[in-house]
């Protein structure tokens, strides 16, 4: 008999793997004795899911019975990860052209890390919501060292505008750091933004985190 090949990636390979264990670490029986079992484990899931997808409070009983069961918790995880590898991997190559490398080790470099890693894992949303306060940060913390504490009190707009008045950061940069904070703004107050939305605010913040440390974009630019 012909070798069957096998999967063209890891996680590939570790989720077939998986899908032989029906309630770890029980094998499970692939003939019509298994179709009980299946159907078990599928109504909890069905639970979980629902859970997760309105995190209301759960009735009691079996959901009860569900979430605490750390073994099925575990099993639902693992194949669950196994098939997000792909997206994390294909997110993580379309951040391979930049780097963090450079700007100052504070609060917005935290929040690059942080905006970066929530793209990575899926979380759009929160990615534009951290890339947002990344330019916040930056922007009310070099308006604060040129103009004084007062600035800080000042609405977003106008420590934006004083950035640009001073020259401490270009018209273009001025562009960038208002299309974070209007679209991510819009997606935590209004509307969710696409998620392919997050990449490109993300780029915006970087740069805008770059220009006002007075650091090259390009120096934060390597490879892919």
């Amino acid at each position: 008999m012909k070798k069957r090949p096998l999967p063209s990636t890891l996680s590939a390979h570790l989720l077939e793997e998986a899908a032989r264990f029906l309630g770890y670490p029980d094998r499970q029986r692939r003939d019509r004795h298994s179709a009980r079992a299946v159907k078990l484990l599928d109504d909890k899931l069905r639970a979980i899911f629902e859970w997760r997808r309105t995190f209301a409070p759960p009735q009691a009983g079996d959901v009860h019975k569900v979430l605490g069961d750390t073994g099925l918790l575990d099993e639902f995880y693992s194949r669950e990860i196994l098939r997000a590898v792909p997206g994390m991997v294909d997110r993580t190559r379309r951040l391979a052209s930049l780097t963090l490398a450079g700007l100052p080790e504070d609060d917005v470099l935290v929040y690059l890390h942080e905006s970066a890693h929530c793209y990575i894992l899926g979380l759009p949303q929160a990615a534009m919501a951290l890339a947002r306060a990344v330019v916040e940060a930056v922007v009310t913390k070099t308006v604060v060292q040129h103009g004084g504490k007062a600035m800080a009190a000042k609405e977003f707009r106008e420590r934006l505008r004083y950035a640009v008045d001073k020259r401490l950061l270009s018209r273009q940069g001025e562009s960038r750091a208002d299309k974070v904070w209007l679209t991510a703004s819009e997606a935590l107050h209004r509307n969710p933004a696409a998620p392919e939305t997050a990449l490109t605010l993300f780029e915006a913040a970087r740069s805008v985190a770059f220009e006002l440390t007075r650091r090259s974009p390009a120096e934060g630019r390597v490879r892919a």
